[in-house]
């Protein structure tokens, strides 16, 4: 368990490293605020979020919810029809500590009807260190990994504003969660969209529902 926390840590101090290196000439800038509420397979409640990149594809996001919070810092590569990403992050749920790498790739398959399709992948294991959050803590039942981790991936197809995803997420003691969803966004200003997404928790056999709107300034 240690050696992962540790070598988590190393990946953790490179990334950024890198991160910061790539961005050192080019200045970090907002580039959307983001808020919402409701539930998502990684959220609940109210949820503010603030990213910030540069022209080289220098990345950084703070996302402050109820019980969670976390630091994003990486960078994105894009080309004509595939976005990659790669970032560390760092962040607290019900006070305990964790760290863990994000990586995913959104690639534009064709369009139709002048709507785009996309095809995408990602995942975000994240590592506890020390304990367990607290309702994992108080729950009377023993991690049965020797790693107190989350491991969360999605694969979504895109048309339009419409999604369609398929989410999987093993955390911690939990019994193993899908959790397919849909979402839609819509702009309403030049610098402003609304979006909406229903998730089936199946380890819960109940809807998921989020609301939310983002800004990015000009």
């Amino acid at each position: 368990m240690y050696r992962l926390i540790v070598r988590s840590f190393l990946v953790l101090v490179l990334m950024s490293f890198l991160a910061t290196s790539a961005g050192a000439q080019d200045k970090y800038k907002v580039s959307s605020v983001s808020v919402g509420s409701g539930d998502t397979p990684i959220s609940s409640g109210l949820a503010v979020s603030v990213n910030l990149t540069t022209e080289g594809g220098g990345f950084m996001q703070v996302m402050a919810q109820a019980e969670q919070a976390w630091f994003m810092i990486g960078k994105d590569w894009t080309g004509d029809t595939l976005k990659c990403s790669l970032y560390a992050s760092v962040g607290h749920f019900q006070s305990a500590p964790w760290a863990g790498p994000y990586a995913g790739c959104t690639a534009k398959l064709a369009k139709v009807g002048g709507n785009e399709i996309t095809a995408g992948v990602m995942t975000w294991p994240g590592f506890y260190i020390g304990r367990e959050p607290r309702n994992w803590r108080n729950d009377g039942r023993k991690n049965p990994e020797s790693v107190l981790a989350g491991y969360f991936s999605t694969a979504s197809v895109g048309v339009g504003g419409l999604q369609a995803s398929l989410s999987h997420l093993n955390f911690l003691d939990d019994k193993t969660n899908w959790l397919p969803g849909v979402g839609y966004t819509q702009k309403v200003r030049s610098d402003m969209e609304v979006s909406g997404s229903v998730t089936w928790n199946s380890n819960a056999e109940a809807a998921m529902y989020f609301v939310g709107a983002t800004w990015y300034p000009k």
